[in-house]
């Protein structure tokens, strides 16, 4: 089962995709039958309708149809869109998490610092990811601030840079 998501294949997708193709098949042969059914239905045959408005009545009921089809498609296309600006959020606040975790592995204290004030930048902009980024954080100060220092010892800067995030991250 790992091998098939790593490889790019989820299981349900072929499943997704038949459902979608039902659906889109099912609107359209609604659609046509509404346009063949519903315009004689709704205009009567009778001897003193004239020909000329009827046509005109069932086209102008074809047209409403035709006008209802389309509005379902920008609103389809509507939901698509934000689901896509949605993922795309995601995608793009995941990168910046990685980024900041990874800037806290670097040599230079300059670096991490710059990586914990990512993180809070992060925490700021995602409620989702605080509770990650104080886990992150908390994590990094059990590793680089392991005793408590000495008399005349000075806390590392990033140490205190994250410590300071920590405690200003609102739950």
């Amino acid at each position: 089962m790992l091998d098939k998501l790593r490889n790019g294949f989820h299981p349900r997708a072929p499943l997704w995709a038949v459902g979608l193709l039902v659906f889109v098949f099912g609107v359209a042969a609604v659609a046509i039958v509404l346009m063949a059914l519903l315009p004689g239905a709704v205009v009567p045959d009778t001897p003193d309708t004239a020909d000329r408005y009827r046509l005109a009545a069932e086209a102008s009921i074809r047209a409403t149809i035709v006008q209802g089809i389309a509005g379902f498609v920008v609103l389809s296309g509507l939901g698509l869109t934000a689901r896509s600006l949605y993922l795309s959020r995601e995608t793009h606040l995941t990168d910046r998490l990685a980024k900041a975790v990874d800037q806290l592995g670097h040599d230079k204290p300059e670096v991490r610092i710059g990586g914990v004030y990512s993180l809070q930048r992060l925490a700021v902009n995602s409620r989702v990811d605080r509770t990650v980024i104080a886990d992150v954080l908390g994590g990094y100060l059990h590793i680089h601030a392991t005793s408590p220092p000495q008399s005349g010892d000075r806390i590392g800067p990033d140490v205190q840079t994250a410590l300071t995030v920590l405690v200003g991250l609102k739950p």
